[in-house]
C-alpha cells in the first residue's frame, strides 16, 4: 500500500498507520488481499475501461476510499473515539469477502456453495486468526457486522452505511466513472459533505446530480451489452467447465486465478465472449423532487429485461430504500 492514487486517501492512510487500533486491521491479510481483486470484476478486463494505469481499480483502493469518507464524516461530527474506530473499521472490512473478479462469478458460487461475499466476509472476521483476535480484543465485532449490513438500527454512524447515497456508493460511483472515463467527475469529500454534514440548496443539487450520474454509470457501462456479457461469461465459464470453487479458492487472489484460468481472462481481454446474455436487471434511477428527505428523495425502479430485442420480460419494481446500505441489495459492483 505504498502508492495511493488519491491524495485525500493518503491523508487518512498516514493517520491510520500511526493509530494502533486501526493499523492492525489495515495491515491484516483479508484487507491486504483486496489489492489483487479488481473493483469492476470481469468488466475491468474489457474495452469498456479507460486504457490508462490500473492504479485505483482494485478493491483495496475502493475500501480505503470508503474508510476515508467514514473518517472524514466522523471527524466533522465529533464522534467519540470508540464510535469513530468502529465506523472506520466497518468500512475497511466491508468488502473482504469478495472473490477474484469481485461480483462477476459470485452468482455461480452462491448457487454451488450457498454463500456470497457478505457471508465470506463475516467468516473471514471469525476465522482469520490475527484479525479475529484483534477484533475480539478491541472491538465489538457484532456492531461492525451490523454497520456493514446496513442494519445498525439508527445509532451513530449507521446512516453512513444505510442511506441511499452512502459512503460505499459515493466512492463506488465516482471510482467507476473514473475507470470508464479516465477522471473523477467530482471529489468524493464534496458529495459526502452534502449527504451527511451540510444541508443547503447547493448540496441538494450536488446529490441530485450524483444520483443521475449513478444511473448513467449503470446504464451506459455496467449494464451495457459488453458489461453484461463479461459478467455472464464468467458464470458460464465456471458452469461449463464444472469448476469446483471451494471456499479457500474464493479467498485466493486474482493473480492465482490468472494462472489457473488463463483462457477465461484471454476471452475477456479479446472480447471473444459468447453471446451469453439472456436477462438482466435494468435500473431507472429517479428523484422525487418534492421530498427533502434523502431516503425518500432518491429512488430506483428495477425491471427484468430479456436480451431478445431488450424488451421488458417482467416488471419487478423495487424501491432503493428496500435494498440499500453496504450489505443489502443486488448491485453488481457496489451498493
Amino acid at each position: 500500500m505504498s502508492y495511493i492514487s488519491d491524495r485525500y486517501i493518503e491523508f487518512w492512510l498516514s493517520k491510520w498507520r500511526s493509530d494502533s487500533m486501526i493499523r492492525r486491521v489495515l495491515e491484516s491479510r483479508p484487507v491486504r488481499r483486496l489489492k489483487d481483486i479488481s473493483f469492476l470484476g470481469a468488466i475491468d478486463y474489457t474495452s469498456l475501461v479507460h486504457k490508462g494505469p490500473r492504479i485505483g481499480r482494485d478493491r483495496l483502493h475502493h475500501t480505503l476510499g470508503v474508510a476515508a469518507l467514514a473518517d472524514f464524516i466522523s471527524e466533522h461530527r465529533n464522534y467519540d473515539e470508540e464510535t469513530r474506530n468502529h465506523v472506520v473499521v466497518a468500512a475497511l472490512l466491508h468488502d473482504i469477502g469478495h472473490a477474484p473478479l469481485s461480483h462477476s462469478a459470485e452468482p455461480y458460487f452462491k448457487r454451488r456453495l450457498g454463500i456470497g461475499h457478505h457471508e465470506l466476509g463475516e467468516q473471514f472476521m471469525e476465522e482469520d486468526k490475527q484479525l479475529s483476535w484483534w477484533l475480539a480484543k478491541y472491538f465489538d465485532r457484532e456492531r461492525i457486522k451490523l454497520l456493514i449490513a446496513g442494519d445498525a438500527g439508527g445509532g451513530q454512524g449507521a446512516d453512513l452505511f444505510e442511506s441511499p447515497i452512502n459512503i460505499d456508493t459515493i466512492d463506488g460511483i465516482l471510482r467507476s466513472f473514473e475507470s470508464f472515463r479516465g477522471h473523477k467527475p467530482a471529489c468524493p469529500l464534496d458529495i459526502a459533505r452534502a449527504a451527511f454534514l451540510e444541508s443547503s440548496e447547493a448540496g441538494k443539487k450536488s446529490l441530485d446530480w450524483f444520483w443521475q450520474l449513478k444511473g448513467s454509470v449503470y446504464n451506459s457501462f455496467i449494464t451495457s451489452l459488453e458489461g453484461l456479457q463479461a459478467d455472464q461469461y464468467c458464470q458460464l465459464y465456471f458452469e461449463k467447465n464444472e469448476v469446483e470453487l471451494s471456499r479457500e479458492k474464493l479467498l485466493s487472489t486474482e493473480k492465482e486465478w490468472l494462472l489457473e484460468f488463463p483462457d477465461l481472462f484471454h476471452a475477456l481481454r479479446n472480447s471473444s465472449m459468447d453471446d451469453a446474455v439472456t436477462t438482466y436487471c435494468q435500473r431507472d434511477y429517479y428523484i422525487v423532487f418534492e421530498s427533502e428527505d434523502i431516503a425518500e428523495r432518491y429512488k430506483v425502479n428495477k425491471k427484468e429485461v430479456t436480451k431478445d430485442g431488450w424488451d421488458v420480460k417482467s416488471a419487478l419494481a423495487h424501491r432503493e430504500d428496500d435494498n440499500n446500505g453496504l450489505y443489502k441489495g443486488d448491485s453488481q459492483v457496489y451498493h
